[in-house]
């Protein structure tokens, strides 16, 4: 406690208020429930395919085929009840993640922060809810960077002397809400325009190199964060952005 108090320098770690812990709470279930709707899919789906019957990708495609399996001739009538009680387990599952959906979508209208959030572009009630529950007081970082620091976004350092190398992405932070953010970015991209995210690839990346979506996605979600944290805090212009290393400065400087 002595030490504590001697170190003016260290910033305490703010307490999540109740309703952050209750929306956090709410998500890692949401996320297991899918994780094991997942496995169950697989199982059933590597089960029938013992017995030589192939089923489509796709999580809706997959339950009709194995729905319509049933009846094969190829399978007993044990195979038959595993297969229905997987297929039940997962219509359960299904429902327990749409109910967690109702009540994170009924905490969303009830909250100022998230409605804020689901104002920019790429991000909806999940992400934002995901996102409020994490991050919590967005005016505690000094400025969008270093929110963006915080979740993973900026380059490791690889520094020496006067030599300055920047490497990948830290991947330091809330791994969950940075997953988020960067497939919120990707489908956003996609369903807007293709061409414009193999443009971003051509102007980010070194002549030669391959980029993955992800990756171009990762650095205008850094722009998406720094643009939101300049609306909270009331500021407006740029967010320090050439003295801050991004991974776009670094691949630049990589080429």
């Amino acid at each position: 406690m002595i030490e504590a108090a001697r170190a003016i320098d260290l910033k305490p770690v703010p307490i999540k208020t109740e309703l952050q812990q209750v929306i956090q709470l709410l998500h890692r279930a949401r996320q297991q429930w899918q994780e094991t709707r997942t496995a169950r899919i697989n199982l059933a789906r590597g089960l029938l395919r013992e017995f030589g019957i192939v089923i489509p990708e796709g999580a809706e495609r997959g339950q009709q085929a194995m729905r319509t399996a049933l009846g094969h001739e190829a399978l007993d009538q044990r195979m038959r009840d595993l297969i229905a009680s997987l297929l039940d387990e997962i219509r359960a599952l299904e429902q327990r993640v749409v109910d967690a959906d109702r009540a994170l979508a009924s905490t969303a209208k009830d909250d100022r922060v998230i409605a804020d959030l689901e104002k920019l572009p790429t991000i909806g009630w999940v992400t934002a809810t995901a996102v409020r529950a994490s991050v919590g007081d967005i005016h505690r970082f000094k400025n969008g960077r270093v929110l963006s620091s915080w979740l993973g976004f900026t380059p490791k350092e690889h520094s020496s002397g006067s030599t300055r190398q920047l490497g990948r992405m830290s991947k330091c932070g809330d791994v969950y809400c940075r997953t988020l953010l960067i497939q919120g970015r990707v489908r956003y991209s996609r369903r807007q325009n293709v061409r414009r995210l193999r443009a971003s690839r051509s102007i980010v990346c070194a002549p030669g190199r391959s980029r993955s979506p992800n990756a171009a996605a990762s650095t205008r979600r850094q722009s998406a964060l720094r643009t939101k944290w300049c609306a909270s805090s009331g500021r407006r212009g740029t967010t320090h952005a050439a003295s801050m290393p991004t991974t776009a400065n670094a691949s630049i400087r990589r080429s």
